[in-house]
């Protein structure tokens, strides 16, 4: 069973076109792509997507407004990458117009130049890109090969290069690939650039197994290596600044209670953390599921996940103790922030794609004080809240006044399966 993001790959390949995260589950689906055991399939597919664009700078993956994806590569106009959400969103969407404007006003001034002069220019490209030798040949018009130039590999293969340039709109057949083939001399690869396109006959011939390769670059293609070697445009850097809510938000003592904090102890930012409390609802756990389910599908930003949690939650009015909650999930490992949104980890993503609450234990006791002791208490020494209380502070050092830090955790131990009360208010490990 291939991975999400693999999955997410061939369904936005197949489509040509950007797709939504529900879009996207389905097809992977009806093609066999899928699990048949998630229980989350939609939230755990855009999660991932999401996830791949964070993490990985080469990602394939663009998101071309709210839970709507496409690839990288030549599938939508490039002034649709970016979702008007936000107001980051919206000024990289001009900015990104600007720059489709720079890129079909170059691609038009390459169709427009002298012949020649043209072959001048992808003379100087290749010099850029690292050929050497590039001699331009005697000009004739005629089509033939019009530069000659070497590619050295690793410093010791040394690739002769036959290069025939097209400076027009119409594609490129199969033919011309053909003909380029056969005036190549021993050893020597070809190579075409051309300022419009190739034809799938063209594209099929290049590839040919059992044939000498031919290297194709169209229109799209020419102009993105010209802006990389900052030929025929001028650069201009700024500074933008964004919003860092992760450097601005610590706990309170209202999020915390006063116990989370009376210990005097330093807690590093990633944890352990004596800080605990619970989620709404009455159930722990599901109110977990679906917080990073609507993480997942929506990356929402703050002000529109404490919307929704409000919404979800009718008990809960406080804004404040909306972002308790996030800040409790934060604490978790499950959710940060990028810029004003608030996004899922990279461990989020895995627990949507594969749910069990044997992962979230492990995270449980990695991430809060004094858990893997209490469990060994309620292993050993089965007892009420009060004594359970008294052992544990005793054994982790800590200097809690009232018991609420540790019901939070036997709470959260009993959703989690790992702990249970029996009528007479005993705590004990469950079996």
């Amino acid at each position: 069973m291939p991975s999400l993001r693999e999955a997410a790959l061939q369904v936005l390949s197949a489509a040509g076109g950007p797709l939504s995260v529900e879009e996207i589950t389905e097809r992977a689906r009806e093609l066999g792509l899928l699990s048949s055991t998630s229980k989350t399939p939609v939230a755990s597919m855009g999660a991932a997507i999401y996830v791949d664009i964070k993490r990985n700078p080469d990602s394939p993956f663009v998101k071309v407004g709210p839970r709507r994806f496409t690839l990288r590569q030549g599938i939508v106009p490039r002034d649709t990458r970016y979702s008007t959400s936000t107001p980051r969103s919206s000024f990289a969407r001009e900015v990104d117009e600007h720059n489709q404007k720079v890129r079909r006003k170059l691609l038009d001034a390459l169709k427009e130049m002298h012949p020649r002069s043209f072959e001048h220019l992808i003379a100087r490209l290749l010099e850029r890109l690292g050929f050497e030798g590039v001699e331009r040949t005697r000009y004739t018009g005629d089509g033939g090969i019009d530069i000659t130039a070497t590619l050295t590999v690793g410093g010791v293969t040394s690739v002769r290069t036959a290069i025939q340039v097209k400076r027009y709109s119409q594609s490129v057949s199969g033919k011309v690939v053909r003909e380029l083939r056969g005036s190549l001399g021993v050893q020597e690869r070809g190579l075409i650039i051309t300022t419009g396109t190739f034809t799938r006959d063209a594209r099929q011939e290049a590839a040919a197994p059992n044939k000498v390769p031919i290297a194709l670059v169209d229109g799209e293609r020419l102009v993105d290596l010209l802006l990389q070697k900052r030929i025929g445009v001028v650069c201009r850097q700024v500074e933008i600044f964004d919003l860092d809510l992760e450097s601005l938000e610590l706990p309170t003592e209202d999020e915390c209670d006063k116990d989370s904090l009376s210990a005097g102890v330093p807690v590093p930012s990633g944890g352990p953390y004596n800080g605990l409390w619970p989620l709404p609802g009455g159930d722990y756990l599901a109110a977990l599921n679906m917080i990073v389910e609507f993480v997942g599908a929506e990356t929402p930003t703050v002000d529109a996940l404490i919307e929704w949690l409000q919404n979800t939650f009718p008990a809960v009015e406080s804004a404040k103790v909306c972002r308790s909650y996030i800040n409790l999930l934060r604490r978790w490992g499950l959710l940060a922030y990028d810029g004003t949104q608030v996004v899922l980890t990279e461990t989020a993503a895995e627990y949507l794609a594969n749910p069990s609450t044997a992962r979230l234990l492990e995270l449980f006791k990695a991430r809060f004080t004094g858990i893997p002791e209490l469990m060994d208490i309620l292993r050993d020494q089965p007892g009420p809240l009060d004594s359970i209380h008294q052992v544990l502070v005793q054994r982790i050092g800590v200097e809690w006044a009232t018991t609420s830090q540790t019901q939070y955790r036997l709470e959260w131990l009993r959703a989690l399966g790992a702990a249970k009360r029996d009528e007479s208010g005993i705590w004990r490990a469950s079996e």
